[in-house]
């Protein structure tokens, strides 16, 4: 046997503490009835009185104490196997470890205040599986798709602008590997959602990042970009191996460099690829709003793996314990005092029973205050902000199905019914196989609603038919005849649309036959116009032959002279070197660029 809670044994104490108030208590009341009267003269006055019955009470209460104790320690023996599946995103982090980023504008440096953006993000990941891009003129993965947060802990403390031996700042060729990196990693697992997350200073040599950015949006990779740095900038600490800074960083002509902030061009990346862009606070704030949007997305499931559980065993001493307090209010002569602190335990072991009882089924407190603050910015009517916090809640609780629906209802009413359809859908299969029939009834009734109005009849039938069937089991009379309404609506608008889809094939069809009609019209006029040009044109040919045949005739009569072949010859010359001059300044005006920060 062993204990989960082990901490709350230390009570246990207090119990010789209280076993000697109990027995000073009892030498008290001896003391003041022997004052009162004689020994001998107490069962006359006091009729019924047992002088042993409040050491029994106190005695039982000290027992249930005891056992309650050991109920909030939770004592655990025997054990099951049970197998449990890892969802979440692929998430690659980009990160700048270009010269530029050791500026030290932002404290302590651009780099290391990225490096610890990153491992904060980290702490609030729950299931995803992570990667890292380390890039400057040149990029490489660092570490591939993981859930082993611990390594790529390992990873982003290695990283600098030694890790990346062609230095400069390529924001595109970033994105190209981070992007492969997605590809190459990810498991063919159903609907997962995809993000890079960029941080660096935007100070781009190449052009190439929002042509990138572009491709990611075609590929449905989701792009957040964090900007780190000032606009004052800063020159460029220049360090020996052994981290000792001897200078700052001079160009050709000897002057010393400064790193600038290109917040605008960082938010060109991101708007091409349709994501968002933030920049980097001292408080950090930006990564609420980038783990709320992350928290919308979609998560597959990657991989089960079994656990061995052990068997929770707290409710036998519970039981214990209020068996002996009810034992303890059924003795007579129980003291006003003692009520209390019997009233005062079971309110603790209500308390302490609660959440021990719901540790495998309730959502933690930050989850649960999260989902009500969604749930109360959606009543007032601001879809967005509860979008955000339902985000939140998902992401550290992403196996909650009610989370999944409530998702799905911010979605539906932000107009994504792509989004909403996805949520009803899983919530409605998760909540199926935990046997939760209220909420699967819910999310298949507003699964149906959400793919009617995508034009999805037949399988808007079936999730209506589906939510038919949990009212029946349920017994729930409403939601029976909401649904049974809802489909007769999405028969009758069925129909509607099939009458339409038929008159709109046949004015299609009486469209086409007019056009047809009219482009063989067109063809015959232009066979016609052809040939009439064909004829001028055979003409014209005939014309020019016998021209060409004379003038060939004449230029054989001539010959060149000596002077006009030197002519001819420095000519050519001329050209030819004009043409290599030309040459020449081509290949100077393509240099490579000199800016290795």
């Amino acid at each position: 046997m062993i204990f989960a809670s082990p901490g709350w044994l230390w009570l246990l104490l207090s119990v010789p503490l209280v076993y000697v108030v109990f027995m000073l208590d009892l030498k008290k009341r001896r003391v003041l009835l022997h004052a009162f009267a004689e020994v001998v003269v107490w069962k006359t006055i006091m009729p019924g009185y047992d002088p042993k019955a409040r050491k029994r009470k106190a005695g039982l209460w000290l027992l249930a104490f005891m056992f309650a104790v050991l109920a909030m320690a939770r004592p655990q023996w025997g054990e099951h196997e049970e197998t449990l599946k890892t969802t979440g995103l692929d998430i690659m982090i980009a990160l700048d470890v270009s010269n530029s980023m050791e500026v030290e504008d932002v404290v302590p440096s651009r780099l290391k205040k990225s490096k610890h953006l990153v491992r904060t993000m980290l702490d609030r990941l729950r299931g995803d599986r992570v990667g890292v891009v380390a890039f400057a003129a040149s990029s490489y993965v660092a570490c591939p798709l993981t859930t082993d947060l611990e390594y790529v802990y390992e990873v982003i403390d290695t990283l600098g602008p030694k890790s990346v031996s062609s230095q400069g700042t390529d924001i595109g060729i970033a994105i190209e590997t981070a992007a492969r990196s997605l590809v190459r990693g990810a498991e063919d697992t159903g609907e997962a959602s995809r993000v890079i997350i960029l941080i660096s200073d935007g100070e781009d040599h190449e052009a190439q990042a929002v042509e990138g950015a572009k491709k990611l949006k075609e590929a449905g990779v989701k792009l957040f970009v964090l900007g780190v740095g000032t606009q004052k900038g800063g020159p460029i600490p220049v360090r020996d191996p052994n981290g000792q800074m001897h200078g700052y960083k001079r160009d050709r002509e000897g002057g010393s460099v400064v790193s600038s902030f290109w917040p605008d061009a960082l938010m060109k990346v991101a708007g091409a690829a349709g994501g968002k862009y933030w920049n980097v606070t001292p408080a950090e704030d930006e990564l609420t709003e980038l783990m709320g949007e992350m928290g919308a997305l979609n998560r597959s499931e990657f991989a089960e793996r079994k656990m061995v559980i052990r068997e929770e065993r707290f409710y036998i001493p519970l039981a214990v314990s209020v068996l002996l307090l009810l034992v303890e209010i059924s003795i007579a002569l129980r003291a006003v005092r003692n009520r209390g602190m019997a009233g005062l335990m079971m309110a603790v072991i209500v308390c302490a029973g609660g959440p021990v009882v719901a540790h495998a089924a309730q959502a933690p407190l930050d989850v649960y205050i999260e989902n009500n603050k969604g749930l109360k910015e959606f009543s007032e009517g601001r879809i967005e902000e509860a979008k955000k916090h339902f985000g939140s809640a998902q992401a550290m609780a992403p196996e909650m199905d009610e989370l999944e629906f409530n998702h799905g209802v911010v979605k539906y009413k932000g107009g994504d019914m792509e989004g909403a359809a996805l949520s009803f859908d899983k919530a409605a299969k998760g909540a199926s196989a935990k046997g939760d029939k209220a909420l699967a009834g819910k999310s298949f009734y507003n699964l149906g609603g959400t793919l009617g109005q995508k034009g999805d009849f037949e399988n808007a039938l079936k999730s209506y038919l589906g939510a038919l069937g949990m009212a029946r089991e349920m017994k729930d009379v409403q939601l029976e005849k909401d649904t049974r309404k809802n489909i007769e609506l999405l028969i009758r608008k069925q129909q509607e649309q099939q009458k339409q889809d038929k008159q709109d094939k046949q004015d299609k069809k009486d469209k086409k036959d007019k056009q047809d009609k009219q482009e063989q019209q067109k063809d015959e006029k232009d066979k016609k116009d052809e040939q009439e040009k064909k004829q001028e044109d055979k003409k014209e040919n005939k014309e020019y032959q016998d021209h060409s045949k004379q003038r060939q005739r004449e230029f054989k009569s001539q010959k060149m002279s000596k002077e006009d072949a030197d002519r001819v010859m420095a000519e050519l010359s001329a050209r030819e070197k004009e043409l290599q001059q030309k040459q020449k300044k081509q290949r100077a005006g393509a240099r490579a660029t000199d800016k290795d920060w």
